[in-house]
Order: structure tokens, then sequence, then C-alpha cells
């Protein structure tokens, strides 16, 4: 808590007088103190943990008394931690507690034989254990036994008895008093002089001694009661500590208790500061802590007069506030001290839900106050228990926690602001919300926070909407008090929230009932499902009933008065049948009740559905398999998968409301597999709070459908659509095919048709159809059926527990194809899947004299299971026959054998047009490795036709339909003719520049040399050639007219004049380039 909190609670308390702010800080890691009240707010008086069990109702004037007997190891409880207080104790239990006081003996060891032979009573043959100490008591005159020589060991000891043995104990009776008529006055003048009755009223001391009782009377007589010691002259005296006389007086003079295990009281401040007494001793324990009870108790303000009238002070109390929450005030103060008048009807003392205790200092002069304050807090991590291989403890079970209310703003006001802490405990789960309370800075206590869903009803002030939980005066049409530490948490998650009046959260509530914080009801709201609703008429008046189920239990809430749903008043708009009600069942809500007892209903949950173009909804089926994933509930592409765990609530509605069938499941519970319509909440740790599922267990049968365009559609009613598939098989059981027929499925959604990797979340519409094969037929209920695709798998050999090499595939175990049912199916090959399994739109029977009725490694199947998708009853082979075509028919044909997917590639041989070459095969639209492809004849041009063949792999197989890729040849390309670089070696005296010939205009050569005497042609030719797609390489010279060939070449340019050269392509066009000589540069 912050420094100025503490300040401002001081005067809040107790006025505003000056005094100091005390800085502390909360720490994030606190070691749970050694001594922790089980219940911090007790108003009884507390001791210190011990080996007692916590839960015992021991009388709180005796409690101190047992726990530091019980601690000394003196008067010690049972083995199961027990004491047992109202139970009666024996003679003989006595005499062995006051042996062990009197000699310090505290050793479990057997004492039945020692001191034995000083019994004279004759009764001792049944004491066995008891014996030793019953024989030393009697040698020291503690016990004297009963006139007729009896000690009667087992028998109940009264009060006054116990009393008579420990007096003399202390050095009573040394005159007889304790013997004739008058002994038991004599015994309780004595025990009263020393105070060993103080805390004992109204008890009949003749009467058997309870074990409390007996605890109470030895410990005021050993702690409390001077010893003392007779002589016929003075009577008794005290022993002071130096062992002399001092009189009469019992003014701290030694007891036995302090003789004998140096028992000593010390005044001290334990837990939050409360005064108490540390009774420290050398044995045992060697200490116990005793809270001093306080004598007045406050939880809510307060006035003076109240104090004073609680004290039963007549006019005024003297008051010290010492300490707020373990952090002492007083002395940093300089003793703040405060006097209220009885007088004073006005100040306001205290707070609500602020716990104040009034302790009575030492004279019974002044008083001392204690503040305690409660925080609510939540758990947001457990940390579990860590030992090592010794199982010792490594680290502590703990939890860390967010902590409300500990901080203030400048005004003194509580804000929303949250630290964070931990606490060293168990048995609380991340989200839960807890009430802790502090000492000096750390966490001293935490139990569970009481939260419930109500609605708010009461607001100060004129406006309905607030962001102060101050503010708050009515919750649930209850007046609500609101506790000084309150706030706006967990609903402000640290900062600013509002609240609106009529709306609906969750409060959390103090020890005392005020109310703490404010939360989102969605996370602790009760949810359930309308199962029946319906109008009834009383007297001329409607009222609207409802059953509903609780998505906790699936218990269900009969005939509820139901004011609203989805924030609608209801009226008449509720027909009288509930079977004529469907547009509100299968829906996830919460509820809250009004103050006439009615049931407000609110939807709420993130429903798996789509919305459609006319502003409809349609559900979409989810599906769960706990072999996949157990936490995951799949959903459809584009929605987010329901992620579960072991605190998520999940309903199950197996069939249609109204009067549907229910079931509650946890994760650990749930089906292994089903389908289902989910709605579901999400918590704060991402995982789902509640899950409501209308659907089924995986219940299915197997059809066969060989038409996926096969469908009639038939509206059944406004809801249900019935799918008639008219080219289907229906599929026994034991893997026998029933002759083709039309099947009908049927379904009040619109999306019902799943292809295999539903589990992954993708849906298909059962109009969108793609893949004839193997479906399995699920019925959901009625009127709702969904389909299922199997996809293929492939066959493979494999070897059997004998080595032996089968055909078949592993499914958990080896199958064996040879010993199952067998169907042959064949169509066209249409695509493949994502993992590129084969799939067709279109099937039928293969012949029986086919060469495909028979099954071989590399085959694609459907496996048919039986009902319990258990066994493997059935093979079902499909062949897909492949596509070989060419891309471009018109210039391109191809020859091959007939395919099937899965099977061995085969070769083919392509015919090509002239001005056209095949460039590559692909197979299912890739580039297929496995082909070499290979012009047959390496002669023939483009220019005419040629033939190419496209040989298989070996081992290749094929996986899709295979194109020729055919790319046309263009007849010619640029004829271009290009200086060749470098030179030739021996050409030293020219060279040659090129420009390109265009469509109107010839090329031209550039000779640049000193003359043309000195080049030749075919020395030109050496330096140039033909460049082009499908140009002739060999150059061709003529003369400038173009007329005359120039076949002789080895004659220098300035004997043949003016020059051409040509350059022709395949198809017999030509391009011409000039030859023009040029001098060199400078020349």
């Amino acid at each position: 808590m912050a420094a100025t909190t503490q300040e401002r609670e001081v005067r809040r308390v107790f006025g505003s007088k000056g005094m100091e702010i005390y800085e502390r800080r909360v720490t994030s890691m606190k070691k749970l103190l050694a001594m922790v009240l089980a219940l911090v707010m007790t108003l009884s008086l507390a001791v210190s943990a011990n080996a007692l069990k916590a839960d015992e109702k021991i009388n709180d004037n005796y409690a101190e008394a047992v726990a530091v007997l019980d601690g000394m190891g003196v008067f010690k409880g049972y083995e199961d931690g027990s004491f047992k207080p109202e139970n009666k104790i024996t003679r003989a239990e006595v005499a062995t507690i006051i042996y062990r006081i009197y000699t310090q003996d505290l050793a479990k060891n057997d004492k039945s034989g020692l001191y034995a032979s000083y019994n004279k009573f004759s009764d001792m043959a049944g004491a066995g254990w008891a014996a030793g100490y019953i024989g030393y008591c009697a040698n020291a005159e503690f016990v004297k036994g009963y006139p007729d020589g009896t000690f009667k060991p087992s028998g109940n000891v009264t009060g006054y008895e116990v009393l008579t043995m420990i007096l003399r104990a202390i050095g009573y009776d040394k005159n007889n008093e304790f013997t004739g008529a008058d002994w038991a006055l004599n015994v309780a003048k004595y025990a009263e002089q020393a105070g060993v009755l103080a805390n004992v009223k109204g008890v009949d001391l003749n009467a058997p001694a309870t074990r409390e009782l007996v605890a109470e009377l030895l410990f005021r007589a050993i702690a409390e009661a001077p010893m003392v010691t007779y002589t016929a002259a003075f009577g008794y005296q005290t022993v002071s500590f130096n062992g002399k006389a001092d009189g009469k007086t019992f003014k701290d003079n030694e007891t036995l208790g302090h003789k004998k295990f140096d028992l000593t009281p010390n005044a001290t401040n334990g837990t939050y500061g409360r005064p108490a007494t540390k009774w420290t001793y050398n044995c045992g324990d060697k200490s116990t802590t005793v809270y001093d009870k306080p004598v007045a108790t406050y939880t809510e303000e307060f006035k003076p007069c109240d104090l004073c009238k609680d004290l039963s002070k007549k006019k005024e109390a003297k008051v010290t506030v010492a300490y707020v929450d373990g952090v002492e005030t007083s002395a940093a103060a300089k003793a703040y001290v405060d006097t209220f008048k009885a007088t004073d009807t006005k100040t306001a003392l205290g707070a609500q839900g602020q716990l104040v205790e009034v302790y009575e200092n030492e004279k019974g002069e002044d008083y001392t106050v204690i503040v305690i304050n409660t925080y609510l807090a939540k758990v947001t991590k457990v940390i579990e228990e860590v030992k090592d291989k010794n199982d010792h403890v490594k680290v502590e079970a703990s939890v860390n926690v967010d902590v409300y209310g500990t901080k203030t703003n400048k005004a003194g006001d509580v804000t929303n602001e949250v630290i964070t802490d931990n606490f060293e405990t168990d048995g609380f789960k991340k989200g839960d919300f807890v009430l802790v309370t502090y000492n000096n800075g750390d966490i001293a206590s935490m139990e569970a926070a009481k939260g419930e869903v109500a609605k708010l009803t009461g607001l100060k002030g004129k406006a309905a909407t607030v962001n102060d939980v101050q503010k708050i005066t009515a919750v649930g049409y209850e007046d609500a008090k609101v506790a000084v530490m309150a706030t706006m948490n967990p609903l402000a998650k640290g900062t600013s929230a509002e609240i609106n009046l009529k709306d609906s959260y969750t409060f959390y509530y103090d020890t005392y009932g005020n109310v703490i914080g404010v939360g989102d009801y969605t996370a602790d709201a009760d949810y359930v499902v309308i199962d029946r609703i319906w109008a009834g008429h009383d007297d001329g008046k409607v009222t609207v009933y409802a059953d509903l189920v609780n998505v906790s239990d699936a218990s269900v809430l009969s005939k509820v008065t139901v004011k609203s749903v989805k924030g609608t008043v209801l009226d008449v708009t509720v027909n009288q049948e509930a079977s004529r009600n469907k547009d509100f069942y299968e829906d996830l809500m919460t509820y809250t009740v009004n103050k006439d007892g009615e049931y407000e209903l609110t939807d709420t949950g993130v429903k798996v559905e789509v919305k459609n173009q006319d502003k409809t909804t349609t559900k979409l089926l989810c599906t769960y398999d706990a072999n996949d994933n157990k936490d995951i509930i799949n959903t459809p592409t584009g929605y987010k998968n329901v992620y579960m765990d072991k605190d998520t609530e999940i309903l199950f509605q197996y069939t249609a409301s109204p009067e549907g069938t229910y079931k509650a499941y946890t994760l650990d519970t749930l089906p292994n597999s089903f389908w289902g319509y989910v709605e579901y909440v999400v918590g704060e740790n991402g995982r789902a709070d509640v899950v409501y599922v209308r659907g089924a267990d995986k219940t299915f049968s197997y059809i066969f459908v060989t038409d996926i365009n096969d469908i009639e559609t038939k509206q059944v009613d406004d809801d249900t659509t019935k799918y008639i598939l008219g080219s289907a098989y229906a599929l026994n059981e034991d893997g026998k095919l029933d002759e083709k027929s039309a099947v009908s499925v049927t379904s009040d959604s619109k999306n019902f048709v799943l292809n295999a990797n539903a589990f992954g979340g993708n849906t298909q519409s059962l109009t969108t159809l793609s893949k004839a094969g193997l479906y399995k037929l699920y019925t959901l209920g009625e009127n709702d059926q969904v389909l299922q695709y199997v996809e293929p798998t492939k066959l493979t050999k494999v070897e059997d527990f004998n080595n032996n090499v089968v055909l078949g595939l592993y499914e958990d175990e080896l199958v064996n194809a040879d010993e199952l049912q067998k169907f042959y199916w064949t169509g066209d090959f249409e695509n493949t899947d994502g993992e590129n399994r084969p799939y067709a739109v279109e099937l039928e029977k293969a012949d029986d004299k086919s060469e495909l009725t028979s099954m071989e490694a590399g085959n694609w199947v459907y496996v048919q299971r039986d009902a319990k998708d258990d066994e493997i009853v059935a093979l079902h082979k499909i062949s897909l026959e492949v596509a070989v075509s060419v891309s471009d028919e018109k210039n391109a044909s191809v020859t091959a054998d007939t395919m099937y997917f899965g099977d061995a590639l085969k070769d083919l041989e392509v015919t090509v047009k002239a001005w056209n070459e095949a460039t590559g095969v692909k197979m299912n639209n890739v580039a297929a490795t496995d082909y070499t492809l290979a012009q047959k004849d390496e002669k023939l041009t483009h220019s005419s036709e040629r033939v190419y063949t496209a040989k298989a792999a070996k081992d290749a197989v094929v996986d899709g339909d295979i194109v020729v890729t055919i790319a046309a040849k263009p007849a010619c390309n640029s004829k271009e003719i290009r200086a060749v670089d470098p030179l030739p070696a021996d050409i030293t005296n020219f060279s040659v520049e090129v420009t390109p010939h265009t469509n109107s205009a010839r090329g031209t050569v550039k000779v640049i040399a000193s003359s043309a005497a000195t080049v030749k042609v075919n020395d030109l030719l050496r330096c140039i050639k033909a460049n082009g797609t499908h140009v002739n390489p060999d150059l061709v010279v003529f003369d400038n007219s173009l007329a005359n060939k120039i076949t002789d070449t080895n004659v220098t340019l300035d004997k043949v004049g003016n020059v051409a050269i040509a350059v022709y392509a395949e198809d017999g066009s030509v391009a011409y380039y000039n030859v023009v000589v040029e001098a060199p540069h400078g020349n």
C-alpha cells in the first residue's frame, strides 16, 4: 500500500492530527510468515502455529494454556494432531503431566517400573504404563488417593482434584488443608488467591474435567501462581527469584514453570502489529506466541460515542493508532494519540470493510488500535512445488497475484492501479479471485473471494453511468455496501472503466459482505441453453416459461419464468407450443434473476457460423478427434480453432430441442471424437471457459458416389434440404456392395459436405461436391447429416511378421490386401489434392474381365472400415486413366499406350508439322523430368515435318495428365551479318564494320583498308558470318545489280567492282548487304 494510503487510513480512522508519511515497498516475492492466523479476521484469541489442528474449537479463555503446554511438550495432543478439548481426562493422565512438569522429564520412554514401588494404593495392578508416574507423585505427596486406599487411575479427574495435585506441586497443602470435609473449599480459596481461576467462569469443578480445562488450571498454576513455602509461624510465603522470602506479595515471584523450564512471558507485537505475549521456554518448540483479545472490533464506520460505549468508558477514551496493515505508525508519529468523547456523535471513525481492533493496554488507562485492510487480488500464475531427488523442497508452492486497491491519488482516493505480488500457498488456480491482507509489506493471508453475477440496480446521483465504484448502492435489487478499498477492477484492468445501471456484472465481496471489485460477468456467469420455452395463459395474463439446461452439469432449471431473451421483453410472440419456438433453441446464454424472480436471458458466446448475403447465418460444422489434438476443436478454414483446458465446461446436446438430450463433459471425459456446431466463450488465458456443442459422436455408414453431377435438390420444409445422389452405392458394414441406387442426404445446414482433411478445418458445400469415390455418411440427428470424403491411399509391398513380402499397408498393424474384399473402379483422372492423391469426378465399375481387376504395389485404393472405424473390411481400387495430349493439336499429334495414375510411365511418339518443334513434356502441369525428348531424324530441318520420341525413365510412374509442349519455329529471323570478333590472326591489312539491314534498305559491310586492291573477297568472307534463327550459314556474293553471282572469290575487291553479299533463310527469304571500302581515318 502506498505511503499516502497509509496516512489516509490512519487519519480516516482517528482524526487528522499531524503525522509523518510512512514509505514502504510491497515486494514482489515474499516469504510466508512463520506464524499466520488461520482466519485473520477472527475476533477470538489466537495463538501461533503448532502441531494442533487449527479447526478445533478450543475455548477462547483456555487457548493460551493449551497452546503453550503443547508447545512445551508437557501436555500434548493426539498423534493425528488433534487435541480433543472436550474430551474427559483420567487421574492417571494428570499425574503423568504433573510428573513431567516437576521433573522436566518429557521423554516418552516407559516409566511403568520407575517409582512403582512407591505406590501404596491397592488398585495399581491395572495402572500399567501410568504406575511409575503415579508412584512418583505419591512419593512427592502430590497425590494421596481416596480414603479406601485406592487411586482409581482410570477414573475421570475433577477440576478440584486437578487443582489439588498442582497446588501441592507449587507448595500448598503442607498443613493438610486439602484433607477433610472442607478440602474443596480450601483448594478453591488458594487457587483463587494464586490467580489460577482467573479465566475459569461458570464451571462446575466437582464435575469431570475436560482436557482444555485441565490445561488451563495447570498452566495458570505453573505460569502465574508463585511457588510457596510453609512455616507454622508465618504460614505460606512466596519464593522470590533469589530464593528469599519477601512476604505474601505475589508480584514478580518465582513460578514452577520458570524454575523448571525458564517459562517467561514477553510482550511483543505479532502479525499486523497485534499485541501479543511470546512465551519462551527451554524445551519443545522453545516459544509460543499468544495474541491478546481485542476489547472492541469494527468492520464499518463508527462514531466516538460507539467506541466509548463499547469500552465502558462513560466520558472519554484515549486511543493510540499503533499499526496499519502491520506497519507501525505510533513510534514514527511520536505516539500519535487522540481522545474521543462519549458525547461525540458526528466524527466518523473507521471505514466500510476495514477491520479496526481496539486493545486495552496494561494499565487499562488507554487503548491501542490495529487497522487491517482487505484487498481484492487475482491469481495470475501458479508456481508448483519442486523437489530434488532426495525429496527436499527446492521451490516452494506459491502464486503470483495482481493486487487491486493498494494505490491512491493525490486526494487520497483509491485508484484502479494494480501491483504484482507473490504468496507461498497452494490450493488456488490461475484466474481465481482472492482476498489478501498485508503485514508490513508482505501478503499475510489469502482466501477465496466470493463472486456473483448480478444486475447493477442502484447508484448515487442521477447518472446512469459512472466510473466510481463507491457510487454503487444496490446490486440485484438489494442494498449494497462498498468496501473502502474497492476498485473497478478487474473490469478496469488497472486503468478506468464505466458501469451502467441495469447492466449485469460480476460483483466480488470481501469477508464482511461488502462489494470490493467489479468484473465482466461473463467470467463468472451461469451459462445455460433453452431446451423448452412456451407461453402460458394464467387468468388472461401471458407468462413465458422455460426449461434451462445448465452448461456446468446438464441439470435443468424447470419452468422458470422468463422476462426477456437477448434484451427483448417477451410477450405473446412466444407460442404456446414449445416445438414452434425454434428461434430460441440451440443458443448459449447467461442469465440474471430480477427482484420478481424472473429470468433475464442474454445471448453470449462466439458462434462458428457464416453470414449470408440475405443477412441470415449458417452454422458451420466443426470436428473433434482426441487422437489428433485432445484440447482442440477444429473449425472451418478462416475461423479460430477452439482451445480447451481442464477447467473448460462443455455441454453436449445430442438431440434437437425441445426435450433434447444433454450431457456435461470436461476435457478428460469428452468423447474421443465428434461432429457438431459449436459456440464458446473464451477466458482470459485464451482457452475456452465454456463450450456448447450441438452434435453427435462419430457414427457413420459408407456410400460410394460415382457421379458428382447426378444430384437432385429438394426442399423438405423451410429449414431442411434434401440432396439425392442419383449415382451412389450404399455399402454394408461387412464390405459388400449393394445395388446402385439413389442415396438421400438430409440437413438443416447449407454446408454439410466435408473433404477428408476436415480435421484441418476445411469444409465444402454439397452443391460443389468435387470428387467421386468413397464417403462416410454421418447422421448428427433428425434432419442433420454430413458427408466426409475418404482420401485414397497407395498400396505397397510390405514385410509380414514371417519376413514374407505381401501386398498391403500398415494401419497400426499390417493389413494384407489378399485377406480383404476388393472392388475395382475406373474413370478419367481429374486432378490431385495437396498430398498428390488422385481423384475423378465420375467412376464406374470395371469390367470383371478387365486387366484392371487386380491389385499390385503402387495402386491407389479407398480403404473401407467397419462401423467402429476400426477394422478394414474392403479395398476399392481406382484406375484413373490420364490424358496424353499435345499443347497445339493443329500442328502436332501424340501416340501413346493407355496409362493410369500410379502405373509405370510409358514412351510417347510425337509428330510435329514444319516450322514447329516439341520443346518438353509436362505431367500434372509440372515439367516431367522422367521423360527424355529427342528428334528421331536429326538431319531434318524445321522446314519439314518431323517425329520426336519421349523416352520414359526406368521405374518412373504416372502422376498426372501428360502434355507435350509444342512451340512454333519461325521461318526466319533477322538474317544478320556480323563481323567476326576477333578477326583471323593473318588478317592485318583491313578491318570490318557492319550496319544491319532494315525492311526497306540494304545493310552495309564496311571494309576499312588503304586500298581495295589489298582485300580479297574470300578473306572478307572469313571476317564476317551469318547470324539468326533458321539462317543459312553460307553467304553468297553478287555484283551490285544482284543479277550475277560471283563464284570466284579469290580476287581482290578492286577487280570485281561494287559487290553485295546475300544472307538466306531456310524459307528462302534473303537480306542484302552492300560492300564498301573506306580508307583508314586520316588517309
